[in-house]
This record gives C-alpha cells, sequence and structure tokens, in this order.
C-alpha cells in the first residue's frame, strides 16, 4: 500500500511512524479550529474510553475505536473532536449512515454541519463535514479541501481497506485519525491496513454475555427439488455453491410457508418487535407480502384493528423518511447490510434469521440496545439452519457464538413448514427400530406459539448485563480531560 509521487513514496501514516520514527520535519495539519457548545456528558463507563483515547490521539495521532452495537462510539468520537478542537470530517459509506451523524451532532452539539458528497462540496464556515467514502475515494477533488481538517473521523473503518475505497486514505491526512468499527477484524486477511492507516486499537468494549438471550434453533429440511446440495467449478476444485443453495432456498415455497407461521405467531405476541433479516431483497419482499396479506385478511376479519400490526422494509436505496417511517412499524424487513451498520432502533427485540451467515455479532446486537428491566420481555432470536453442506456449518458457527454468550438455546427439526415432534424426528432420520433405544429424549411438541414462548422478565438483575471493559483500561480515579 503505496503510491509514487513524483520522486517520493506516499506511505500509511502509523506505517510510516513504526517503520522509521516521528518525521524529523512536519507538515502543518493543525487545519482550522473548531470551538463548538456539546450537550451531555459521557456515562460512567465512557469516561475512561475518552480519557485513554484522548492521551493515545495526542501521543500517536490517533487509533481505532471498538465499541459494541449500542454502546455509545458516535457520542464518543463526537465527544474526542470537540475536546480536540479542531475542524473534523466524519467518513461514512452509506447514506443513512451520514443522517444518523447529522441528527447525532445536531443532538448533541451546536456545530454548522457541511456535506462532501458527489458534486457538492460544502465545507465553508462549517465544523464538522460529512463526506461521503465513495465520493472522496473516486473524485478528485483540490487537495485544499481537506486541508482545513484536524480530525477525521472514519465511521464502520473495517470498510476502506478495501480495493478502491483505501484510495480515500490517501487523501484525508490530518493531524488526528478516530476510527470506529464493532468488527475490526476482516475476512480476506485486509485488517493489517486497517491499522497501518489508522492506528493501533485504542480501546476495546464488550458487553458480558447476557443471559436473558432466547435461542429458538430450526434445522431445517425439505423434499421440495430445489433443496439439493449444489456444486459448481471454484478456484480449481469442486466446491459447494453457496450462492445458488441460499437462492434456492430462498425461493421455496414450503420454507416461505414456514416463515409465515413464525412470523403470525410473533405478531400475536405482546410487545414484540421484530427485525426480518434476508441477504436477498426479492425474498424481503416475498415474506413481506405474506404478512401483508395476512394482516390485510385480519383486518378484514375485524380480528385486528387497522395498524395494530404494522410492516416497513430497511433496504438500501430508500429514502431517509421512509427508513424512518419503517423503524416505527411491528415487523420491520432489513438487508443484512443494513442491519449490521448503523441500523438504530432500540426496542427492537427479536430477530429471524432467514438466510445463511457465519458472523452474526452485530446483527443480533440490534435486538440488544435495550436495558431490560422487570415486566420486559427478553431478546429472541430465530435462526433457520439449513441442512446443507456449508450452510450447516454456518449454523453450527451460529450456535457457538450462542453458546459461548451463554444464551438460552433451544433445537428444533423442521421438514417443508411442518415442526416436527422428536418422535417423528427419530423415525424420520434413525427409523422406527431406534425408538426404544433413544427412549429417553424429551419431547417439545410442535405448537410454535408455545414453542416462541417467553415468560417475561421478572427480579432481574442487571449486574448480570454490565459493561465488561477490556483493552487499555485506566484505573485513575481522576476524570478531568486535559
Amino acid at each position: 500500500m503505496y503510491r509514487k509521487e513524483g520522486s517520493k513514496l506516499v506511505i500509511p501514516k502509523f506505517v510510516g511512524f513504526e517503520e522509521f520514527g516521528k518525521p524529523k520535519k512536519e507538515i502543518d495539519m493543525n487545519g482550522k479550529p473548531m470551538k463548538i457548545e456539546f450537550k451531555g456528558s459521557p456515562r460512567e463507563y465512557q469516561i475512561p474510553i475518552v480519557k485513554q483515547c484522548l492521551k493515545h490521539i495526542k501521543e500517536k495521532g490517533g487509533g481505532l475505536i471498538s465499541l459494541g452495537c449500542g454502546m455509545g462510539k458516535t457520542f464518543i468520537a463526537l465527544y474526542l473532536a470537540h475536546l480536540l478542537k479542531g475542524k473534523t470530517l466524519v467518513i461514512v459509506h452509506k447514506t443513512f449512515l451520514q443522517n444518523q451523524w447529522i441528527e447525532r451532532i445536531q443532538e448533541f452539539t451546536n456545530a454548522k454541519v457541511g456535506v462532501i458528497r458527489q458534486s457538492k462540496v460544502d465545507i465553508e464556515g462549517k465544523d464538522i463535514v460529512i463526506g461521503m467514502l465513495q465520493s472522496v475515494a473516486m473524485r478528485d477533488y483540490d487537495s485544499s479541501i481537506f486541508s482545513e481538517f484536524k480530525t477525521v473521523i472514519i465511521d464502520e473503518a473495517h470498510h476502506c481497506p478495501a480495493k478502491v475505497f483505501s484510495q480515500a486514505l490517501f487523501k484525508i491526512g490530518s493531524k488526528y485519525t478516530i476510527s470506529l468499527s464493532a468488527t475490526p477484524t476482516r475476512q480476506d486477511g485486509l485488517t493489517k491496513i486497517l491499522y497501518w492507516f489508522m492506528g493501533d486499537m485504542m480501546y476495546k468494549l464488550a458487553r458480558k454475555p447476557c443471559k436473558h438471550v432466547y435461542v429458538k434453533r430450526f434445522t431445517y429440511e425439505s423434499d421440495d427439488k430445489l433443496f439439493i446440495e449444489k456444486r459448481r467449478w471454484i478456484n480449481g476444485k469442486i466446491r459447494p455453491d453457496r450462492v445458488k443453495m441460499i437462492t434456492n432456498v430462498c425461493e421455496l415455497n414450503s420454507r416461505n410457508s414456514f416463515i409465515f407461521k413464525l412470523m403470525k405467531v410473533l405478531a400475536n405476541q405482546k410487545d414484540r418487535k421484530n427485525l426480518i433479516l434476508s441477504e436477498r431483497r426479492k425474498h424481503l419482499e416475498t415474506m413481506k407480502k405474506l404478512l401483508d396479506n395476512h394482516i390485510e385478511k385480519c383486518v378484514k376479519e375485524e380480528i385486528w384493528e387497522e395498524d395494530e400490526v404494522t410492516t416497513g422494509s430497511y433496504m438500501g436505496g430508500m429514502k431517509e423518511a421512509a427508513l424512518e417511517d419503517s423503524a416505527n412499524k411491528d415487523f420491520i424487513f432489513a438487508t443484512e447490510q443494513m442491519a449490521e451498520e448503523g441500523l438504530d432502533i432500540p426496542d427492537l427485540n427479536c430477530i429471524i434469521m432467514t438466510t445463511s451467515k457465519k458472523n452474526i455479532e452485530q446483527a443480533v446486537g440490534r435486538i440488544m440496545r435495550k436495558q431490560l428491566k422487570d415486566g420486559d420481555i427478553p431478546p429472541l432470536i430465530i435462526d433457520i439452519s439449513d441442512n446443507l453442506s456449508t450452510l450447516k456449518n454456518d449454523g453450527n458457527k451460529r450456535r457457538e457464538y450462542y453458546a459461548k454468550n451463554k444464551y438460552r438455546i433451544d433445537t428444533y427439526n423442521v421438514l417443508n413448514d411442518k415442526v416436527l415432534s422428536m418422535h417423528d424426528y427419530i423415525i424420520k432420520t434413525y427409523g422406527e427400530d431406534m425408538l426404544d433405544e433413544m427412549s429417553s429424549y424429551e419431547e417439545h411438541g410442535t405448537d410454535l406459539s408455545k414453542l416462541l414462548y417467553v415468560d417475561p422478565m421478572k427480579d432481574i438483575d442487571n449486574d448480570d448485563d454490565e459493561l465488561e471493559l477490556s483493552e487499555s483500561e485506566d484505573d485513575s480515579d481522576s476524570y478531568g480531560f486535559d
């Protein structure tokens, strides 16, 4: 990762610091000053984070903050920018993240906000500017634009090492860099590029495993011809065709019928707010239509009142007003990408994962933003694990994650659109002759309304859900910021 400019080599800042030390001669990167008022104060657990990160930034020029969903990374980054007293650029890669940052800036400060996006360069007289990653990477803006910024905040920083997006990192040099990511480790091996450009991990914050989360795992099989192992030639070998298998399961009428049954049960559960995830937009549209038709039927038959059960979509390309409207619905049909990055709906408490995925930390975190109290219904994860090679392996990885976090896991078996009793599952899988040998099995029944029910919280001890601090803890008794 370097660029040639005449006789010079341009390398990532923090690689230079590591290999050659601080430069003997520094370009003035102080940018323009920023004097803004900040409304509110950090929470108690955020105070040592701010103090440690501020010290790290001033000594080393910046670094990465890794916080889980709902832990206040936007607030902390803005508070740090306020303390650093310089004009600030915030880099985001999605329109809805741009809008969320503008909302938070207006909520916590009196800063004047500008935008760098496509042909729009609105930075004159602005304190904080939101820049779209794609535009910064691919457009040839005048370099003087970026010299105005003393601090750069990079949201969802794990996207930046990608080939195209990384071009932006050479353009936005500043005195201080604050990078944010709940999941900084990349599966493609490019994590090191993150640290080359953005510095060391300054602080990492995680929650203790929450014992109040329930997981209902449904191991799915079908006798439909679409439910079959698909393989193709990939990188010199015959390998499972993951893309084709996901396409097929999304088109299975019996499988969608089962998901529809799950949604009907959830619609009758008091206070459930549901996130329906799929990696396929068409699949979401199919499921939403099934539920919308059912709602219309129930309203006509006077089973439900108008707007008693509501649905909305949360997908790329939607306007901000439409996304905000969807956020207030009882069922939100969202693409996995939208759910993982920036979806901020505190009342969510149930998630149905309808397509296979290994890494679910961010998606699951969306239903755990609210601290539970007596009378609340616990978070519920509904996991559909397809019994097809690589999709089955994904399901096993998710189960390991649930177990590691001490979630309460129940597993059931589904054939087509029906839950099998243990008695029927044993006959189907092992044959009737095995019933006696497996007589110790625990029968669970097949009524979805009972299987999906969990008792409201009672005598809850929130100490079990306290934040667990890790990486660079500061045990100082002083909370003053220099």
